[in-house]
C-alpha cells in the first residue's frame, strides 16, 4: 500500500501526466517498445520450435492457442513491470533530475506548440516583455526599431553603416536562457581606447554584420550561438532618422536629442520618408496569432515602427489578436503628464483609428484613466481597455515580466477558446 501512496500522491500524479502528455514523443516509443517485445518474442518461440524441432499438440483451434499464449506474455510483461516499479518507484520519484527533466521536457514541447506572437516596440519596454513571454511560446519574433542613434550603438551605426545594434542585442540576452552569456553580452567596456562605453554584445553583432555580409543574417547567426528559438527582426532593413515638431513648433532631429528634451512633442516622423517594411517582419505579422505592440518610450521606441507603412498596414490588416500595452508611468518630456486618452490617441494619429483589438492597462485608479477618455474614444474602447495588475512588486515604474505576460496570455486565450 505504501507504494501505491507513493506512485499516485498529488505531486507524483502530476509527473506521471506530464511524462504521458500528448506531444512529449514518449508514449510512442513505449508503444514501440511494446510492440518490439511481442516480435522478439514470436522470432524466439520460432526460433526455439525450429532449432529443437520441437512439436507442439494441438490442445485448442490454433486462434485459441494464440491467444493464451498472449495473454500469457502479457501476464508475465505485467508481473515484471509491477516487481520493477516496485524496486525503483520509491527512488524514482523522489530524484529531482528526473522531475526536472520532466517537467523540463514538458514545458518544452509546450512551448513549440505555443501561440505564434509578434512583439513590435524597442529598448528597455521590448526586451521586459521577452523575458516574460518566452515562457509561453517558442514561436516568438520581436520586430524592432532601427532610429537608435546615441551611445555604442550610434558610434557603430555611423562607423560601419549599420543598422543600430542596441536594441536587438537586448532582445537577444531577454530571449536567451543562459544568464552568463546575457551578462557577458551586456558589458560595457570602462576602458579602452576605441572601446570604451561600447558593450560586448553589440561589437559581436557588428563583426558578425562584417563577417555574413549583413545585419539580418548576423541576427539569425546569433541566434543560433546563443541557442534562442524565435525570431529578432527590423522593421525596415536600413537605419532610419527621427525627427520630432514640438510644441513650440522647433524641430529637433535624432532621437537620443528628442528623449532628453523637456517639451512636448506634437508629432514624429522618419527619413526617408516611407520606407519599405523587413520582409520577413511582414510576414510574421501577416502569420500571428497575437500581435504585441509595446510597452516601451511612446515616440521613441513604439511609433518608429508604425511609421513604416509596410508594418502598419499589415497590423491593421491581421487576424491576430491585437494588442496595445500602455505604460505603467510616464517618462519626463515624451509622455510628461500622459492620461489614457493621450496615449491612445497619440497612437491613433500616428497610425489610423482602431488599429488594435486590445488596449493592456495597470489597474491603479481605473476611474480616474477610464474618466480620461473623451466620449468618442469611450465608446470606442469600452470593452476594448483591459485592467490588470502588470507593475513590478519592487519598482512602480516598470512592468514585471512574468505579471505582464501572464495578463496577456490569460487574454490571447480567453479569446481563442
Amino acid at each position: 500500500m505504501s507504494l501505491f501512496k507513493n506512485i499516485f500522491d498529488q505531486k507524483n500524479r502530476i509527473l506521471l501526466k506530464k511524462i504521458l502528455y500528448w506531444g512529449l514523443g514518449i508514449k510512442r516509443w513505449i508503444l514501440l517498445g511494446a510492440i518490439g517485445v511481442l516480435i522478439v518474442s514470436t522470432g524466439i518461440s520460432y526460433t526455439v520450435k525450429n532449432v529443437f524441432n520441437l512439436w507442439i499438440p494441438d490442445i485448442l483451434p490454433g486462434i485459441w492457442e494464440g491467444i493464451i499464449v498472449g495473454i500469457f506474455g502479457i501476464i508475465i510483461l505485467l508481473f515484471a513491470a509491477w516487481g520493477l516499479l516496485q524496486s525503483i518507484a520509491p527512488i524514482l520519484f523522489r530524484i529531482r533530475g528526473v522531475q526536472e527533466i520532466t517537467t523540463a521536457i514538458y514545458d518544452r514541447r509546450s512551448r513549440e506548440k505555443g501561440p505564434r506572437i509578434v512583439v513590435i516596440g524597442g529598448g528597455t519596454g521590448l526586451s521586459t516583455l521577452l523575458k516574460g513571454i518566452k515562457e509561453y511560446s517558442d514561436n516568438i519574433s520581436a520586430i524592432v526599431t532601427v532610429t537608435d542613434e546615441g551611445g555604442s550603438s550610434g558610434r557603430l551605426r555611423r562607423d560601419f553603416s549599420i543598422i543600430p545594434p542596441g536594441d536587438f542585442r537586448k532582445c537577444l540576452v531577454a530571449l536567451s536562457s543562459d544568464k552568463l552569456l546575457g551578462d557577458v553580452f551586456e558589458h560595457r567596456f570602462t576602458k579602452g581606447k576605441g572601446i570604451e562605453g561600447h558593450s560586448l554584445g553589440n561589437l559581436f553583432l557588428t563583426a558578425l554584420t562584417e563577417i555574413t555580409g549583413n545585419f539580418e543574417e548576423a541576427l539569425g547567426q546569433s541566434l543560433q550561438v546563443l541557442g534562442i528559438h524565435g525570431k529578432i527582426l527590423p522593421s525596415t532593413p536600413i537605419p532610419l532618422q527621427l525627427s520630432a515638431t514640438m510644441s513650440d513648433g522647433s524641430q529637433i532631429i535624432g532621437e537620443t536629442k528628442i528623449a532628453n528634451n523637456a517639451n512636448e512633442i506634437k508629432h514624429v516622423s522618419v527619413t526617408p520618408e516611407n520606407p519599405h517594411g523587413y520582409i520577413p517582419a511582414i510576414e510574421a505579422i501577416n502569420q500571428a496569432d497575437l500581435v504585441i505592440v509595446g510597452p516601451g518610450s511612446l515616440f521613441t521606441s513604439i511609433l518608429p515602427n508604425l511609421l513604416v507603412p509596410d508594418i502598419r498596414e499589415a497590423i491593421h490588416k491581421t487576424k491576430a489578436t491585437s494588442l496595445y500595452v500602455s505604460n505603467v508611468a510616464n517618462e519626463p518630456g515624451e509622455t510628461t503628464n500622459f492620461n489614457l486618452a493621450d496615449y491612445i490617441e497619440t497612437l491613433e494619429k500616428h497610425t489610423e483609428q482602431n488599429i488594435i483589438d486590445y488596449i493592456l492597462v495597470h489597474n491603479n485608479d481605473i476611474q480616474s484613466q477610464k474618466k480620461s477618455l473623451p466620449a468618442s474614444l469611450a465608446e470606442a474602447y469600452d470593452a476594448k481597455i483591459i485592467f490588470e495588475d502588470v507593475v513590478d512588486n519592487e519598482n512602480i515604474l516598470i512592468h514585471d515580466p512574468k505579471k505582464l505576460a501572464k495578463a496577456i496570455i490569460d487574454l490571447y486565450y480567453s479569446n481563442t477558446t
